[in-house]
């Protein structure tokens, strides 16, 4: 919101999904999970603590809150949407008002669908966030076909909307991996796959070693499960929503780093 750098709400992205969802509890609350790496000598993401009342719980109620706060900000009469969520916006754009609901299948699939309730404010410069893991995007305004103007990260839909308007965005997710950005945690050769904002990982009781060509060679199976092509090893998000698994003693345990 300050330097209008994306690359903060894509650091942001990566904390919700793969940091504070998984930490969140199957009770709601949060606990704290072990940091993978060379550096505690495992590849595994696992439960450190169920969950630590006194602490975690709050500021991860205050993180939810946080998320939800920083999802729309507005400058005069231009309207940013940061991160895609079911949603109700409404603005207040001076003495005018705007308001929108929004409805999407992301992180699972690259579907947008946003419906204008309210506008007396004229003319809206409506700007939605496109990560850096999507491409092939597509616009339409009430089922015709619109070009999209990107600037500075987001796509800028300008209009004079009115109650009813309908804007519709489709845009693909990008499957790969990276390398880690700590020497501190993985050797210069390991690798971390992902899809869209999602970490992806294996669930086994013993380490699995895939290459580059082995993760280059993902089949998708299911909204957000993928397969290394001639083996089977499942890849899944290490995300979830309060999954009673991951809990200690379960045996839950997730290999993050290859």
């Amino acid at each position: 919101q300050h330097t209008g750098k994306t690359t903060y709400l894509e650091d942001a992205e990566h904390i919700y999904y793969n940091a504070l969802c998984h930490t969140q509890r199957c009770n709601g609350g949060f606990g704290c999970d072990n940091c993978p790496g060379k550096a505690i000598g495992t590849p595994f993401l696992k439960v450190h603590a169920d969950e630590a009342h006194w602490c975690c719980t709050m500021r991860g109620g205050e993180g939810l809150s946080r998320v939800a706060e920083y999802s729309s900000f507005k400058k005069g009469r231009t309207v940013f949407l940061t991160s895609f969520h079911d949603a109700q916006y409404q603005l207040q754009l001076g003495s005018k008002q705007f308001a929108l609901t929004e409805h999407t299948g992301y992180p699972f699939d690259g579907k947008l669908e946003f419906k204008v309730s309210r506008n007396t404010a004229g003319i809206v410069d409506l700007c939605i966030f496109m990560p850096s893991w999507t491409s092939d995007w597509s616009l339409t305004v009430n089922g015709k076909v619109q070009k999209i103007s990107r600037v500075n990260g987001f796509a800028s839909i300008r209009r004079a909307f009115r109650i009813g308007d309908v804007v519709k965005m489709n845009f693909k997710e990008v499957l790969g991996y990276s390398k880690s950005v700590d020497a501190n945690l993985a050797d210069y050769y390991q690798l971390r796959p992902y899809y869209g904002p999602l970490f992806l990982g294996v669930e086994s009781k013993d380490a699995v070693k895939l290459t580059a060509s082995d993760l280059g060679q993902l089949e998708q199976r299911g909204p957000a499960e993928f397969v290394v092509k001639g083996k089977d090893i499942h890849l899944t998000p290490i995300y979830h929503l309060m999954d009673t698994k991951v809990w200690s003693g379960t045996g839950y345990q997730k290999q993050i780093i290859f």
